[in-house]
């Protein structure tokens, strides 16, 4: 169960103000221009946005965790990766840029990391179902069975209160974990 969500947190507005094209807007008011944009469909835009809002607030973490999202989204990993790590180094407890990031790191063979990360958010956040999930999909390539049954079954009871949505993957889950215990 892999996702990867948008930050819609707003940050604290910011006097400093940027001009493009004659508008003068703040971090703040580029932020939720960016956020609009997004909800729309109209990435590039958003992407401009999110980058002028960076530009007059260089500490909006969000913002970074935005523009990896949006980077993910279209297939680049490596700008995702590093907006995820941006958005981190100024804020250690955004759970989404943290299991944003280890996905990525998984995806990118860095196994071992990605289960760093994952740990970290189900310590944060011990009822974000996909993210023991992904946890126990890394446990399960390092060779740690037993822990990997444990957060699949952490995950099976947070997601049954998902409904038909998660059904795929609780299925996927139950056959794992029958796997695993066998």
């Amino acid at each position: 169960a892999a996702r990867a969500a948008s930050v819609a947190a707003l940050p604290t507005p910011r006097p400093a103000l940027t001009n493009l094209d004659g508008i003068e807007r703040s971090a703040y008011q580029w932020f939720t221009l960016a956020l609009a944009r997004e909800a729309e469909g109209k990435t590039d835009e958003a992407v401009a946005a999110y980058r002028q809002a960076l530009a007059a607030d260089p500490g909006l973490s969000a913002a970074h965790t935005n523009l990896g999202t949006l980077a993910y989204n279209a297939g680049d990993a490596g700008t995702a990766r590093a907006s995820f790590e941006a958005a981190l180094a100024l804020d250690p407890e955004q759970t989404e840029a943290r299991y944003n990031l280890a996905r990525i790191l998984h995806e990118l063979g860095e196994v071992e990391l990605a289960a760093s990360e994952l740990r970290r958010v189900v310590q944060t956040a011990p009822d974000f179902a996909d993210a023991h999930y992904n946890l126990a999909t890394a446990l399960e390539h390092l060779g740690s069975q037993r822990q990997a049954v444990e957060h699949l079954r952490r995950y099976m009871a947070l997601a049954t209160d998902g409904g038909e949505e998660l059904a795929p993957w609780v299925e996927e889950a139950l056959a794992r974990l029958e796997r695993l215990q066998a």
